[in-house]
């Protein structure tokens, strides 16, 4: 969505609405309680989804990467050094 038509739903879809706060929610039949409205962005619930899933595709290359950079780590490392590593991050638990 450009600067241009930011906030604007399109006349098709379900909606969100995105208060201050930074939380969504659906919206319904029901009115924004209060002053609230004035403070509150609406966005397309396809916009949204795609955000979402835009998401949650980040987090699951993050956790690869960094699996994958642990492994790259523990190669270079000694047997001793690598438990020197698994201890301190076990005594994280304790």
């Amino acid at each position: 969505m450009s600067a241009d038509n930011a906030g604007q739903v399109p006349a098709s879809g379900t909606a969100c609405q995105v208060p201050a706060n930074g939380t969504q929610q659906e919206t319904g039949s029901a009115p924004p309680q209060s002053g609230a409205a004035a403070a509150q962005t609406t966005f397309d619930a396809e916009y949204v989804r795609a955000l979402r899933d835009e998401a949650a595709k980040h987090r699951t290359e993050k956790t690869s990467i960094e699996a994958e950079l642990r492994k790259l780590h523990d190669a270079h490392l000694s047997d001793t050094e690598r438990e020197a590593d698994r201890l301190e991050e076990l005594s994280a638990y304790v």
